[in-house]
């Protein structure tokens, strides 16, 4: 799902939390439903050698990505929506008792679920992986089945530079 389409459809929730969440949670809810996906922008960041750290770029990167969502080998995983970061969210929210925290806990739930509805939308889901051990399960699957995932996201940065490549290579 688009960032704007998170911004548009966080907005139309906090505005619709804003009653019982109050002015200061419904914001933080909405932070949390927009920018969880800063880990898209880190994952672009590592993915570049550290090389590269424009926001534009990384829209253009995975624009590319995009077309690389039915290849079999295709394996994403997006740190901050995974059990290993929300897992610890939950427990923090719920020792702390900070409704701040609820709130951006919810946020990110709401995000989540927007990204699982996309997703099942367009019949991709399992392009994304959901924990991080999950992940390197996949992935070592993958690679013992003569895939390898890491080449779709290669390939990605080459075609944004202007190095199209038609396929992916073995």
């Amino acid at each position: 799902m688009s960032p704007k389409d998170h911004c548009i459809l966080g907005g139309i929730a906090t505005v619709a939390l804003y009653p019982s969440f109050g002015f200061t949670n419904s914001v933080l809810f909405w932070l949390a439903a927009v920018f969880i996906d800063i880990d898209h922008y880190i994952d672009y960041v590592y993915r570049n050698h550290f090389t590269d750290f424009s926001p534009s770029n990384m829209i253009r990167f995975y624009n590319e990505l995009d077309r690389f969502w039915r290849y079999p080998e295709f394996l994403a995983i997006s740190v901050l929506h995974t059990a290993e970061f929300m897992v610890p969210l939950f427990i923090a929210t719920l020792w702390s008792g900070s409704t701040a925290l609820e709130a951006i806990f919810i946020g990110c739930v709401f995000h989540i679920a927007l990204d699982v509805v996309f997703l099942g939308k367009n019949d991709l889901w399992f392009i994304r992986v959901y924990s991080i051990v999950e992940y390197f399960l996949r992935k070592r699957s993958l690679e013992k089945r003569g895939y390898r995932p890491l080449a779709v996201f290669k390939a990605s940065l080459k075609a944004m530079k202007g190095k199209e490549e038609d396929g992916l290579y073995y």
